[in-house]
């Protein structure tokens, strides 16, 4: 039978691998091999299978799955009872023998996999019958190791650094459950003899002792210094096996002895993490290393980093001499180690030298993967090296050689690799950052030439997509697969570089101010320039020159103020004198302006050759063409117009009373511009927005300002209150008609399927003229919101900068606001009802697309780049058209929501006025089931939350009553509906992170591939997007005040509340303590509010999930202090937190869950039984453990104690990750889908008409009823 068996086995596992063999053979034949493992005959045969001389024709694939089927055996069933005493020792006695074999005279004809495999088997056993079944098992080992072939020593060092990487670096249960019996034999096996020696008293000392290790005739495996020292000799072989024409001593060619020092130097790698400091000293680790990443093997030299890199990376001791920083920086800075880093770094480059000279030269030239890899390994390493161990916090001074290792660093900056390059950057940012190192002469000497690189790497990361090929680009290549990768490289490197130059500016501001000016002084000495490169390298100048100024200013003291502003002075009155034509160079000079603004101030004699420089750009245009167009030079100069309008709005805002000195000569240069012919009205807007800030701003009294502002907004404000505006606003039909849509309906039934053609080729002049005066009139409304967005915006900023009301800017409206808020109201209501199908039959069909995301919104919302549509009008097709009434239309509707979320910080008096409280409901909420997600969020985000967060306490009753019990109500249900709705089709998982800018759809009206960006993707980022938003809005309203670190604490002791012990937690202060008292004491508001945080905290996105559980800890420190809350949080909240602990999806978030869930049953374990009842339904769960787990948590004075109790309660139903499923543990693991959880009484689900009020009475209905509750927890 067993013969027969075996050739089954044998006869599967050859059909599994034949070529010609049929897919229904091959799952026929993995059907018998599953089956075969659980069958009772499955141990003797896999025994017999795997071993090499009982069965020494069995092929190597069959002697794999033999080995696989017993230590599937080991793993499940050592534990569980199922192997008696007699099969244990059994095993135990097998897997020394087949050490012995494998490892023996014949290691090198056993293939390198299955050894591999007898080694993972063995250290099976060792790891559950180790040392009390196998006190031989160190002698074992090292007896094959000392056989001195490849074979058998490769053999021993995979039973090592597995049963190392196990018991120390791996999250292994089994390893985990035996540790006290494992680490010390292990450490005992590895540590030298002279260091155990010492220590024959503790645990690793008695393990020796049981192992033999003591006494006559001792043997002493010592691992550490014994692989360091080997690691050497290997890589010595290697180099005199490369220069011997014939085989060297052994018969040993190249590529074994190249193996042979990749196995020792991982074998350490296994070790170095946990070995003490001082067994690493005597096998003196580090330099060994370090001499072996001199090999010419880039094989060999990674192997030697990643041995290197844990190594470096143990936290060392905050004193200078601590044992292992002293490991380290001996060595290397005292032993010639850093040489060998040089040369091996050196090496990588073609160029075995210790000549950074010779080496900086040699690195320019790009090399091959394996190099590169190498490269990489020694720039980690020297950056542990630097940012740890020579820049720790205790620090009183720097390491000897500390002069050649900054120079070192410098020459690994300039490597042409933006990712070794930003390594370097981050290494000299932690010197540069750090009080003994920034202030050194060595460090000095390379500011200009750190300055001069990374102005150098800011201009190749900008201009990669237009480089020659080099070994830069190459570099990239290797380093990113997609231009999404290629553009988070180079954002992160220049950031580096950037942050350097910040660093810079900090220890040497007045060095860096000039050099950075100097540079920009000789580029614009050299002319105004034309080519690309040109304006490349002016545009990687100024970004540095910003980045200095900008961090500079903050550093200058009083004695070098003068100097600092001097220089700047000089380089303002360059710019000012400065005629560059290019429009990029236009704003480079407009950027650089404000920014010395910012920094140092503009004297006044330049005060007003500035100001008249920017009036000059605000109406620039390109010689010879006409002011507005739709060409990209046209776009440009609006470009140029945009950035001098911006200028000017930033430096009114810095130097109010300083224009208000001469404001009647500005609004008259405003006037003069506006009234001109060059800018748009959004452009005339903004620079009316100037005079705007200069008022807004300015200490000048209020009625002073109070006249001004009247100038200035009196002209808009009275488009707001002209009766034809309000006219159009009567119904949707009407609007609708406004805007167009009639002329466009025809338009487009009249092109047909000739969208795509240019429509001077479909249309004739009247009906192109037509079409163009409807785009101009929605442009208009268009300009209209946007403009009082932007006056009103002013108000939200000072209230920002004061962290208070400022009255003397909220009374600048008060004369203003109710001849504007009857339209805005008025507007809104109308924008949402147009989304209304019904308003849209009358027209053809195609005119709907005006309403649905257009291509550059779902790029945004895929957090892509937009893409600019065409500009060139005389070209325009129909579905351009189309697209750009898209996004007007969505446009108005988010200006228009920024206008409404500003409106509650202009007092209170716009709350207490009737003709807000009876028509802001209406307003907002006319449609909600047309709203998209999309839609919801920006209404949650910017005007729900300061609407709420805003209102006054008188106004609760009438507006937050009204409002918040139906608009949480929709919003839970539709997130829950809408989430098990995206989980019955699959979540997207991962998608979105992995969108490529190059790849998805082109601009709005663009023909574009949209399989890319699926709609199922987007609709799940918008679903995610407004359940966060959703969140935040909850967090906000229930914000917790922080604490006054001055406040004295009051120690006295509270009387105790009744005859029960108070919940075991303290009690926040609310932010919002009126808003918060008001919500909780209403059933009918809370109710809502509270079923939210449920759905929040079960759908399967993190993000919003962890807020969710935020909001319930901070609900839980109140309500567990109200007994009639109890029920909410030991069964609602508690099961939630369940549920979304059991979610697969969560697995990142669980100790967040569980922190959570010891948190409420810890303070409501002393006043209700209600989570320990919740815990007894849940699976395999019964009175007897729960006592148990109770009693022991009582024990528990630590949370992270108590977290850990939890965390052993509740193992069997917190969800495993979807890559873990089929993963053999020793404990089993249920899953389950998502269920439906809420029910909401039938009495609390009102028709949304309006989100429509509650009706009286509704709040006395039995609170039993109206409970939330959670149902069908788990399937």
């Amino acid at each position: 039978m067993a013969s027969l068996s075996e050739s089954q086995v044998n006869d599967a596992l050859a059909t599994i691998y034949s070529p010609s063999a049929s897919n229904q053979q091959r799952k026929a034949a993995q059907a018998f091999l599953d089956s075969f493992r659980s069958s009772p005959s499955a141990l003797p045969i896999a025994l017999s299978l795997a071993h090499p001389i009982r069965t020494p024709a069995a092929p190597p694939e069959t002697r794999h799955y033999a080995l696989s089927v017993i230590e599937d055996v080991v793993r499940t069933n050592w534990e569980s009872g199922t192997l008696s005493d007699q099969d244990k020792a059994g095993i135990v006695a097998y897997a020394e023998e087949l050490v012995q074999i494998v490892g023996g005279e014949h290691a090198a004809q056993v293939q390198q996999f299955v050894r591999e495999k007898v080694a993972k088997v063995v250290v099976e056993v060792v790891k559950v019958a180790w040392p009390e079944m196998w006190q031989g098992l160190y002698g074992t080992v090292l007896g094959i190791y000392l056989r001195n072939t490849p074979a058998s020593q490769d053999t021993a060092l995979s039973i090592l650094r597995t049963l190392c990487e196990d018991v120390f670096l791996y999250d292994d249960p089994v390893a985990a459950r035996r540790k006290k019996h494992l680490v010390p034999p292990l450490q005992a096996m590895v540590l030298p003899a002279s260091v155990l020696s010492e220590v024959q008293d503790s645990d690793v000392g008695e393990a020796a002792r049981a192992m033999g290790m003591f006494g006559e005739g001792a043997v002493f495996s010592e691992w550490v210094p014994r692989l360091a020292e080997a690691a050497v000799v290997w890589a010595q072989r290697y180099e005199a096996a490369v220069d011997s024409p014939t085989p060297i001593a052994g018969g040993l060619d190249a590529c074994e002895c190249e193996k042979a020092a990749e196995s020792h130097l991982r074998a350490l790698a296994s070790m170095v993490e946990w070995v003490p400091v001082k067994g690493l000293a005597e096998g003196k680790v580090v330099y060994r290393v370090v001499e072996v990443l001199a090999c010419r093997s880039a094989r060999v030299r990674v192997a030697a980093s990643a041995t290197l890199l844990p190594l470096l990376s143990r936290t060392p001791g905050p004193t200078p001499d601590d044992p292992l920083r002293l490991l380290v920086l001996t060595p290397l800075f005292s032993q010639g180690g850093l040489d060998l880093l040089v040369s091996s770094y050196g090496r990588a480059h073609g160029c075995p030298s210790t000549d950074l000279t010779v080496i900086r030269e040699a690195q320019r030239r790009d090399v091959g993967e394996e190099e590169y890899a190498a490269v990489k390994g020694v720039v980690q390493a020297v950056g542990v090296v630097g940012e740890d161990h020579v820049c720790f916090k205790r620090a009183g001074g720097v390491p000897e050689n500390f002069g050649r290792f900054v120079d070192f660093i410098q020459l690994i900056t300039e490597h042409p690799s933006p990712t070794i390059a930003a390594m370097a950057l981050t290494t000299w940012h932690t010197i540069l950052k750090h009080e003994a190192t920034c202030q050194t002469v060595e460090v000095a000497t390379h500011l200009s030439a750190l300055l001069e690189t990374v102005t150098t790497l800011t201009f190749t990361l900008d201009n990669l997509s237009s480089l020659p090929p080099s070994a830069t680009l190459r570099y990239v290549g290797m380093d990113a697969t997609t231009s999404s990768d290629v553009r988070q490289l180079a954002l992160a490197a220049r950031a580096r570089g950037l942050d350097v130059v910040k660093a810079v500016s900090a220890i040497k501001p007045l060095h860096t101010c000039v050099w950075v000016a100097r540079k920009l002084a000789n580029r614009m000495q050299m002319g105004v320039g034309g080519d690309a490169l040109w304006v490349g390298m002016m545009h990687a100048e100024v970004v540095v020159f910003e980045s200095a100024v900008k961090a500079s200013g903050k550093m200058v003291d009083e004695t070098i103020m003068s100097q600092y502003k001097e220089e700047l002075a000089k380089t303002l009155s360059m710019l000012i004198a400065y005629q560059p034509t290019l429009p990029k160079v236009v704003r480079f000079v407009i950027h650089l302006t404000t920014t010395i603004a910012e920094a140092a101030g503009i004297p006044p004699d330049l005060l007003f050759p500035v100001v008249e420089k920017l009036f000059t750009y605000s109406i620039y245009v390109y010689a010879g063409e006409a002011p507005v167009t739709n060409t990209t030079r046209g776009s440009e100069a609006r470009d140029v117009r945009m950035t001098s309008i911006s200028a000017l709005v930033k430096v009114g805002t810095m130097m109010p009373d300083t224009f208000m000195g001469f404001y009647d000569k500005v609004a008259e240069e405003i006037g003069r511009v506006v009234g001109g012919e060059v800018l748009t009205d959004l452009e005339k807007a903004q620079m009316v927005d100037f005079a705007m800030c200069i008022v807004y701003f300015s200490s000048y009294p209020a009625d002073q300002k109070q006249t001004l502002f009247d100038r200035i907004v009196e002209p808009y404000i009275a488009d707001w209150a002209a009766p034809g505006f309000a006219q159009f606003l009567t119904s949707p039909a009407t609007f609708l008609q406004f805007l167009g849509c009639g002329q466009v309906s025809d338009v487009i039934m009249l092109v047909g399927a000739r969208a795509e053609e240019p429509l001077t080729a479909v249309v004739d002049i009247a009906t192109l003229t037509t079409l163009k005066q409807c785009e101009h009139t929605r442009r208009k409304l268009y300009y209209l919101v946007q403009a009082l967005w932007m006056f009103l915006k002013r108000t939200l900023e000072v209230h920002k900068k004061t962290k208070s009301d400022d009255p003397s800017v909220v009374n600048l409206w008060l004369s203003h606001l109710w001849k504007i808020v009857p339209s805005v109201l008025g507007l809104a209501r109308i924008i949402h009802l147009i989304w209304e199908p019904v308003n849209w039959e009358q027209y053809a069909p195609g005119l709907k697309v005006v309403l649905t995301m257009g291509n550059n919104e779902r790029r945004l919302a895929m957090s892509l780049p937009s893409k600019p549509a065409p500009l060139d009008s005389a070209s325009q097709t129909l579905t351009q058209h189309l697209a750009a009434f898209r996004s007007l239309l969505t446009n108005i509707r988010e200006a228009l929501y920024h206008i409404l979320g500003i409106l509650p910080f202009c007092g209170d008096e716009i709350y207490n006025d009737s003709r807000f409280l009876d028509v802001v409901i209406p307003a907002l909420f006319p449609a909600p089931f047309c709203m998209e997600d999309r839609h919801w969020r920006i209404l949650i985000n910017n005007v729900l939350r300061p609407l709420i967060i805003g209102c006054p306490q008188g106004v609760f009753t009438p507006l937050l009553e009204q409002m918040l019990p139906p608009l949480f109500d929709f919003v839970g249900r539709k997130l829950d509906n809408d989430w098990k709705v995206m989980a019955e089709k699959g979540i997207q998982e991962n998608t979105t992170e992995t969108m490529d800018e190059d790849e998805g759809l082109d601009g709005d009206g663009n023909q574009g591939d949209e399989d890319e960006i699926t709609d199922e993707i987007v609709n799940e980022r918008m679903l995610r997007m407004l359940t966060g938003a959703f969140a935040d809005l909850i967090v906000h309203i229930f914000e917790v005040k922080k604490p006054d670190p001055n406040a004295v604490k009051d120690t006295t002791e509270q009387p105790k509340k009744g005859p029960r012990a108070t919940a075991n937690v303290v009690a926040p202060e609310f932010l919002h303590k009126s808003l918060t008292e008001f919500i909780l004491a209403h059933p009918i508001v809370r109710r809502p509010i509270l079923a939210s945080v449920l759905v929040i905290i079960m759908q399967p996105d993190s993000n919003a999930a962890k807020t969710g559980i935020r909001i319930a800890t901070r609900l839980n420190a109140f309500l567990a202090h109200h007994i009639e809350f109890h029920e909410f949080l030991g069964k609602d909240l508690f099961s939630a937190m369940l549920k979304a602990l059991h979610d697969p999806y969560h697995i990142e978030m669980q100790p967040v869950i569980l922190n959570a869930l010891t948190e409420v049953y810890s303070s409501l374990r002393p006043v209700s039984n209600i989570p320990r009842e919740v815990l007894a339904t849940l699976p395999q769960m019964d009175e007897g453990r729960i006592y148990d787990f109770d009693k022991e948590f009582v024990k528990k004075t630590a949370v992270k104690d108590q977290v850990q109790a939890m965390k052993s309660l509740l193992s069997k139903v917190t969800g495993v990750s979807i890559s873990q499923w089929f993963k053999r543990e020793d404990l089993p693991t249920l899953h389950t889908t998502r269920t439906a959880f809420l029910r909401t009484p039938q009495s609390q689900r009102k028709q949304l008409n309006g989100i429509g009020k509650l009706e009286d009475g509704e709040a006395g209905q039995d609170d039993k009823d109206a409970e939330l509750a959670l149902e069908n927890l788990f399937e």
